[in-house]
């Protein structure tokens, strides 16, 4: 990490077939200068040589389309397998800026999917226009995580509020048939973390 606050190497992933392709991805924030970060992911290749494990072949695959905050951005993300092909499903918060949350123009306050290359996923997508876009209004989820047991696959994301209003977030966010648009509701408001996210 690098100061003022919480930027620098913030999740780390293993790609959904690890075992065979070795993919690892590191979620990100990168600094130009003094004033401007980026929300970056890097996949590197994991290899072992005389022993020592080692990660290879780095190569940006994402950089967001929005300058970062200083802090309680890029975190979690969750190797999953779409219509047969290795993909992530990632958090970028919008903690700070939460007007940009609902928007799905703006990589910030999202859940987002993409390939294992950084294209655009396969399957039907929840808003057409943004295909990375899985879902909307979040504000600082730390992880995403995907119930192994649940037949449904769903996900679950510890959202922090400000200073109360955290909230446990569960449900499907990867249809196998359709795509509903998610919205957690955050918008910059006390009050939009207080109602439901259905």
């Amino acid at each position: 990490g690098f100061p003022p606050e919480e930027s620098g190497l913030s999740g780390l992933v293993l790609g959904a077939d690890f075992e065979t392709s070795g993919d690892i991805f590191l979620l990100h924030t990168a600094a130009f200068g003094d004033d401007q970060l980026k929300n970056r992911i890097t996949r590197l290749t994991y290899v072992e040589k005389n022993g020592d494990a080692l990660g290879e072949s780095p190569v940006q695959i994402f950089e967001g389309n929005i300058d970062s905050e200083l802090s309680h951005q890029i975190q979690g993300g969750v190797g999953v397998m779409v219509e047969g092909k290795p993909h992530l499903i990632f958090n970028v918060g919008d903690a700070v800026n939460g007007k940009n949350a609902p928007n799905p123009a703006i990589e910030a306050g999202k859940v987002m999917l993409i390939q294992r290359d950084g294209s655009n996923p396969l399957g039907p997508r929840p808003f057409p226009v943004t295909p990375k876009i899985q879902a909307i209004g979040i504000r600082n989820p730390f992880d995403i995580a995907q119930n192994p047991f649940d037949p449904e696959k769903r996900f679950a994301l510890g959202d922090t509020g400000t200073d109360q209003n955290d909230r446990f977030l569960y449900g499907t966010l990867i249809a196998a048939s359709g795509a509903r648009p998610v919205d957690f509701n955050w918008n910059g408001t006390k009050e939009s973390l207080e109602k439901a996210a259905p």
